[in-house]
């Protein structure tokens, strides 16, 4: 392992030890130029629940990226007790279905990864699968 040292003393250490003098600003370090509202994006708005759709052991996975795979909505899934596996369908990218052993341990992941970023622009968006 290498040890980098620093080149100049800290202006905190500077100070405790009395040979602290005032530098000049670094054009790097100034603060960045504040971004006008216009450029900042809105916040996604992930679909709620259907809440005609009764509570299902079975959650449907909508707004997942085309390059999403079963295992990595497994590793996602997996935290949550009573999970059992992920069913990806093969002719559209972007759905799956969940499965848990009981309603309730389903609706606790619902809950908790409803609206979960699995990139910068696509959230997860969780309901329970129509039986």
């Amino acid at each position: 392992m290498r040890v980098s040292y620093a080149k100049a003393k800290s202006d905190i250490v500077a100070k405790k030890d009395g040979s602290y003098r005032p530098r000049e600003k670094n054009a790097y370090a100034a603060a960045p130029a504040p971004v006008p509202m216009e450029t900042i994006a809105a916040p996604q708005r992930v679909a709620a629940p259907d809440a005609t759709a009764p509570p299902s052991n079975i959650l449907f996975a909508q707004n997942l990226p085309a390059d999403c795979t079963a295992a990595a909505l497994s590793m996602l899934f997996t935290v949550h007790v009573g999970f059992k596996e992920v069913r990806m369908i093969p002719g559209k990218p972007g759905i799956a279905f969940i499965e848990f052993d009981e309603e309730t341990r389903a609706s606790t992941a619902m809950h908790a990864l409803n609206g979960f970023r699995l990139t910068p622009t696509d959230a997860m968006a969780l309901t329970y699968a129509k039986r």
